[in-house]
């Protein structure tokens, strides 16, 4: 028989009366054994209530913790991802660029001092064949005003006219345009005046000088003028900002791997100009050629890191200085290391991106 799990009534044994001697005496009913006789009161005490509050505000101050430590964490991955976000759109944006510029070179005759027909001589004499053309593709570490690292300026057939008619008549297309990349430490010139919120930063310029005032070919704009009297102008014209926070910044000519796998081999020091001169000998690799490859290098810290490092206007210590880090093609790699080395000193969160772009109109030959 199964056991009641409630205490059971059980009676007493008779006990006979002293005094009737009667052995039938009514018997006493109590609770069963262990009862004690008394009932049992169910509740906390006092203690134990003070007990169970303090565990639950140390779980509740646990559980607050751990949401502000994963909401400053989303934050800070949520703003880095949207600052490497825009340095990955321009750095692509850029590659396809570049990879697009030309040169058109043709062949002409040079006179004895190396003058063209076109130079505007005239007693010209032809006396050597050449390579000429009539745009120019130049890159350094100091072209521009303030320029902060490399650069590069060329010409590519970007088709871009600020004039609507001048595009819509255009039956062939594929206009030309001058075009840059440089770096400076500036606020945001793309901003309207009234925005007080535009602080200091290091920025990708892109420079894109529409057709109708392209300049390249102009006599009046020698040299590097075709774009430096824009990009220098205050305000720059035809300059727009790209990406921010671009701390170091390198555009490095050279020679495919097959061809050459020196990575200086055709310009020591980053610096490269397709009109360079020509002085007698024969004449010079790099004149009115493009290179076959560009390296492109550019590292890019997020905002959170450039909020931290900033102090008003001036330029932040980043424990290296973007204008000289890139100085000789041939230590590239150990300026990299540098900076990947000065940067996580300071706690700066950091990408890098690095590409080598064949560009496709090139035409080398080492004639």
């Amino acid at each position: 028989m199964l056991q009641s799990p409630m205490p059971l009534l059980t009676p007493r044994s008779p006990r006979c009366s002293e005094r009737s001697g009667s052995a039938h005496a009514k018997p006493n009913y109590s609770l069963g054994a262990g009862s004690g006789g008394r009932a049992h009161t169910i509740g906390f005490t006092l203690v134990e209530m003070l007990v169970a509050m303090t565990v639950t505000i140390l779980i509740l101050v646990l559980l607050l913790a751990m949401v502000q430590s994963t909401t400053t964490t989303w934050q800070r991955n949520t703003e880095r991802s949207k600052s490497f976000s825009a340095a990955r759109a321009a750095f692509e944006s850029m590659v396809r660029t570049i990879g697009a510029a030309t040169l058109n070179t043709y062949q002409d005759y040079y006179a004895a001092d190396r003058t063209t027909r076109a130079s505007g001589n005239q007693t010209f004499r032809p006396d050597i064949y050449g390579r000429r053309s009539d745009l120019h593709f130049v890159t350094g570490n100091e072209l521009v005003t303030g320029q902060q690292g490399g650069a590069a300026f060329f010409v590519a057939p970007f088709d871009f006219d600020v004039n609507a008619t001048t595009r819509a008549t255009d039956a062939t297309g594929g206009q030309l345009n001058a075009i840059g990349y440089f770096v400076r430490f500036s606020a945001d010139t793309s901003l309207p005046d009234f925005i007080t919120n535009n602080p200091p930063r290091f920025r990708l310029y892109q420079f894109l000088q529409p057709t109708t005032e392209l300049k390249v070919m102009n006599p009046n704009f020698p040299a590097n003028e075709w774009f430096t009297r824009d990009v220098n102008a205050s305000p720059p014209r035809s300059c727009f900002p790209l990406a921010s926070n671009i701390v170091a910044f390198a555009v490095l000519p050279k020679l495919s791997d097959r061809e050459n796998p020196a990575l200086n081999s055709l310009t020591p020091n980053f610096a490269y100009d397709t009109r360079t001169l020509w002085p007698n000998g024969p004449q010079p690799k790099t004149m009115h050629q493009l290179p076959p490859v560009v390296t492109i290098v550019m590292v890019a810290i997020d905002e959170v890191s450039a909020a931290r490092i900033q102090s008003g206007a001036t330029l932040p210590d980043l424990g290296f200085d973007p204008r000289t880090i890139f100085n000789q093609s041939i230590n590239l790699e150990t300026s990299l290391d540098t900076i990947a080395e000065k940067l996580a000193e300071k706690n700066l969160n950091y990408r890098t991106f690095r590409v080598d772009i064949p560009l496709r109109t090139a035409k080398w030959t080492s004639d």
